[in-house]
């Protein structure tokens, strides 16, 4: 784990601070949802499983959800990633890349935007 703005490499990965986060980030979802406020995730969810509790927080609510997804090309997400102050490995941007999952309203989302 690091302080805040502090340099963060892949060594300071924690899968129980990562439970943790989740499960908080969760319960926040959850608050706003129960006040009928309208929520913006901003979040890698890269595949149909990571976007999947996002659907279903939105179900449990009676919630329209949508979808807005950033599609690029390997080769621009590289270029970006080199003018990152701390960049990504690169072959985590590969490994990322290939398990991606389009977006599809099959999904459970209300509307999907691919752009």
């Amino acid at each position: 784990m690091t302080e805040h703005g502090e340099k963060w490499t892949i060594n300071d990965w924690n899968e129980e601070v990562e439970g943790l986060v989740k499960h908080i980030e969760h319960d926040i979802i959850c608050h706003f949802l129960e006040r009928n406020e309208k929520i913006i995730i901003d979040n890698t969810s890269l595949t149909k499983r990571s976007r999947h509790r996002y659907v279903e927080i939105a179900k449990r609510y009676n919630k329209i959800i949508a979808c807005v997804f950033l599609k690029r090309d390997i080769e621009t997400l590289m270029e970006e990633n080199k003018k990152k102050e701390y960049p990504v490995p690169d072959h985590v941007i590969v490994q990322l890349f290939a398990k991606t999952d389009v977006p599809t309203g099959d999904e459970g989302f209300n509307k999907v935007v691919i752009a």
